[in-house]
C-alpha cells in the first residue's frame, strides 16, 4: 500500500511539473534590454568567435586502483559559456543567464541555469564579470590580455540559487581559435579552491588526421581534495578541445589520472558528453520543458553522491583518512566567517601601527576576498633604508586563531614559523625580521586609556575566557627524534594581548572586537569551536524565554491575589527575562 501511494505521489508531481513549468518558462523569458548572442556565433561586440553556449548532459566516472578498487558512474550536467571580447551580462533564451546580477533591478532576471563571475577564480570582486575575473587571474600568472582572444567555460551551473561545483574547465583560445591554455579550477568540500594554469605546447597538443585536438599536461598535486588521498602525488590531464575539427556544438571529454608519489596510477576520473548538447538560444518552450524536467535534480544530488561514496570507502573498503591540511600559498582558502571578517580589519590596523614603530616596510596580503593587499611603511626611517618583510595570510582561520594567543610573537611562531607546513595559516617571507616589529608592546598613544579590564565587564570576560585555539590537524613532529610534540599547559598568568591593548587604546569600535572574541572563546570552550552552536543555543534560549513569558501572562488571569507586591515583582521579572538576557549580552559587548 505504501509503495502504491509513493507511485501515485510521483505521478502527481510529474504531471504537475508538465503543466506548471511551461508557465514559469514563459514568465522567465528575457526582457528586451538584455542582449543575447545570436545563432550565428557572434559575440556581443560583433566579433566572430567559434564557441557557442550549450547545456551539456554528461557522465562522470571514477575508478580507484589501490589500495582498494572502487568505481562509480553518475550523470552530470554541465553548461558551456563563451567568453568573448565583450564584457557584458547576457541571457541565452530562458535557460542560461550569465552575470545578470550586475544589471539594474528589473533587468536582472536569471535564467533557469545561472553562472556568475563572483563564484569563480579569485575570491572577491563582487562586481566583476567572468571576462574580468579571467583576465585578472591570467595577468597574475603572467599571461597578458593581448596573448589570448576568447575563452570557453565548462562548469556546473546554479539552479534556483544552488550550486555544487567540484571542478570547472576554462579553455583559452587565440584569435585563430587555437587552444593555448587551460585553467582547471578545483573546489573541495571545505570551500577551498585551487586553480591550475596549464599551457599547451607542441608536445602536449596532438592533432590527428580527423582534426581531433587533445590537450595533455602533468603537474604536481598540492591541494587537498579527498580525505582518502594525501596531498602528495601528481595529476595528468588529457582533454579534448570542445570545438575541435568542424564541431558545431561542444563535445567534452576530459580524463584526469591521479598518480601516487611513487608514480603509480591511483585514481582515474573522467567527465564526458553523454547526449547531444542543447543550444539555449534556439530551444523551444517544449524543448526547454523537457530538458528541465530531466536534469533539474542533478546538481542537488552531487554532494549526497559524494557522501555516499565516502561512506563506502570508509566503512566498506576501510581506507585510511587524511585530515585536511591548511592550504598552501598557491591555493585559495575558504570564505571567512562574520567574526573573521571583522577581526581582519583590527589586525590590519594593528599591523599598520607595528610597521610605523619599526624599521621595516611590511607588505600585507590578506586571504583572497578579504580586502586588497597593502604596504605599511615605517615612520622611524626613510623608505629607502627600510628592509622588506611580507606577511601573507593563507586562510581566514588565521584571524580567529591569532586572537586566542596572549602574545603576538607566540601567535606567529605557532601559526607559521615553528609548525608543520600542513598547519600553517600565514606565510612570512623573512621571519628572522619579526623581532624588529614591536610585538611585545606598542608605544603608548598620546592620551591613551588605561589598561583594559580594570572595571570593564567585557574586557574582564575576554581575559578570563581566553583559551588556546583548537589543536592543529597534524601534530608537529620532531624530525630528529620522531616524537610528536604536545603543547604543555601554560602556567603563565593570563594577560591582555598586545592586540587587545591596541584595540582598547586606539579603536572606537572596540565593542565589535570584544563581541567577536567572546563568541570565539565561548565556542572554543563549550561548543567544540563552532560558533553556530552558540547561535543555536541563543535562539533556543530566547524562544524558551518568550514562551515562558507568554505562558505566565496567560496563566496569570486567574491569579487569586494579583495585588501582592512580591507576586507583581516576580511577574514583571519573569515576563521581561527575554529583555534582561538581551541587555546582559549588550553590556558585555559594550562595556
Amino acid at each position: 500500500m505504501t509503495l502504491d501511494v509513493a507511485k501515485d505521489l510521483w505521478k502527481f508531481s510529474y504531471i504537475s511539473t508538465i503543466f506548471l513549468v511551461p508557465a514559469f518558462i514563459a514568465a522567465r523569458a528575457p526582457p528586451s534590454p538584455i542582449p543575447e548572442s545570436g545563432p550565428h556565433k557572434e559575440d556581443l561586440d560583433g566579433l566572430e568567435i567559434h564557441c557557442t553556449p550549450a547545456l551539456i548532459p554528461s557522465r562522470t566516472t571514477h575508478s580507484r586502483m589501490f589500495p582498494e578498487k572502487h568505481s562509480f558512474v553518475y550523470s552530470y550536467l554541465l553548461v558551456g559559456i563563451p567568453i568573448g571580447p565583450s564584457d557584458r551580462p547576457r541571457r541565452y533564451g530562458s535557460l542560461i543567464s550569465v552575470d545578470t546580477d550586475l544589471l539594474p533591478v528589473g533587468q536582472n532576471r536569471r535564467g533557469w541555469f545561472h553562472v556568475q563571475g563572483v563564484d569563480y577564480l579569485e575570491r572577491g570582486g563582487q562586481n566583476r564579470t567572468l571576462k574580468a575575473k579571467l583576465s585578472q587571474y591570467l595577468r597574475s600568472q603572467g599571461v597578458d590580455d593581448e596573448s589570448w582572444h576568447h575563452a570557453f567555460l565548462v562548469t556546473a551551473p546554479k539552479f534556483f540559487g544552488y550550486q555544487f561545483n567540484p571542478v570547472s574547465f576554462w579553455y583559452i583560445y587565440s584569435e585563430q581559435n587555437q587552444l593555448q591554455h587551460m585553467v582547471l579550477e578545483v573546489n573541495n568540500t571545505f570551500d577551498e579552491r585551487r586553480m591550475y594554469l596549464l599551457k599547451a605546447d607542441n608536445e602536449s597538443t596532438e592533432k590527428s588526421d580527423s582534426k581531433v585536438t587533445k590537450f595533455s599536461e602533468q603537474w604536481a598535486k598540492d591541494f587537498h581534495v579527498s580525505p582518502f588521498n594525501s596531498r602528495k602525488g601528481s595529476y595528468a590531464l588529457t582533454a579534448r578541445d570542445p570545438f575541435c575539427g568542424d564541431a558545431k556544438v561542444p563535445h567534452i571529454d576530459n580524463n584526469i589520472v591521479l598518480r601516487s608519489s611513487e608514480g603509480h596510477a591511483k585514481l582515474v576520473a573522467r567527465v564526458f558528453t553523454d547526449k547531444a548538447p542543447t543550444d539555449p538560444r534556439t530551444a523551444t518552450t517544449f524543448e526547454s520543458l523537457c530538458f528541465i524536467s530531466k536534469w533539474w535534480w542533478v546538481g542537488f544530488v552531487t554532494f549526497p553522491r559524494i557522501v555516499r561514496e565516502a561512506y563506502k570507502l570508509y566503512f566498506r573498503r576501510k581506507l585510511d583518512v587524511f585530515f585536511r591540511p591548511e592550504v598552501l600559498p598557491t591555493s585559495v582558502g575558504r570564505k571567512p566567517t562574520a567574526e573573521e571578517t571583522a577581526l581582519e580589519t583590527f589586525f590590519r590596523r594593528y599591523l599598520s601601527e607595528l610597521a610605523k614603530q619599526s624599521p621595516l616596510r611590511v607588505s600585507y596580503t590578506p586571504t583572497p576576498g578579504m580586502g586588497s593587499p597593502e604596504i605599511f611603511t615605517s615612520s622611524k626611517m626613510p623608505t629607502s633604508a627600510c628592509e622588506d618583510i611580507e606577511i601573507r595570510v593563507l586562510t581566514p582561520a588565521f584571524y580567529s586563531r591569532f586572537v586566542h594567543y596572549s602574545h603576538s610573537s607566540e601567535a606567529f611562531d605557532r601559526e607559521c614559523i615553528f609548525t608543520a607546513e600542513k598547519n600553517r595559516t600565514v606565510w612570512i617571507s623573512r621571519p628572522e625580521l619579526l623581532p624588529d616589529l614591536p610585538l611585545g608592546k606598542l608605544e603608548k598613544a598620546t592620551g591613551a586609556k588605561g589598561e583594559p579590564g580594570k572595571s570593564l565587564l567585557g574586557w574582564t570576560l575576554v581575559k578570563r575566557l581566553r583559551c588556546p585555539p583548537a589543536a592543529p590537524s597534524y601534530p608537529d613532529k620532531n624530525e630528529a627524534t620522531g616524537i610528536y610534540s604536545c603543547d604543555p599547559e601554560d602556567i603563565r598568568v593570563q594577560k591582555f594581548s598586545p592586540l587587545d591593548e591596541f584595540v582598547h587604546e586606539r579603536c572606537s569600535d572596540a565593542s565589535v572586537y570584544r563581541r567577536c572574541l567572546l563568541k570565539l572563546f565561548l565556542a572554543q570552550r563549550y561548543a567544540a569551536g563552532f560558533t553556530e552552536i552558540l547561535d543555536l543555543f541563543d535562539f533556543a534560549l530566547r524562544l524558551g524565554l518568550a514562551y515562558l513569558s507568554f505562558d505566565l501572562v496567560r496563566s496569570s488571569r486567574g491569579a487569586s491575589n494579583p495585588r501582592d507586591l512580591l507576586y507583581i515583582a516576580s511577574f514583571v521579572f519573569i515576563v521581561n527575562l527575554l529583555h534582561f538576557w538581551g541587555i546582559a549580552k549588550e553590556l558585555s559587548y559594550r562595556y
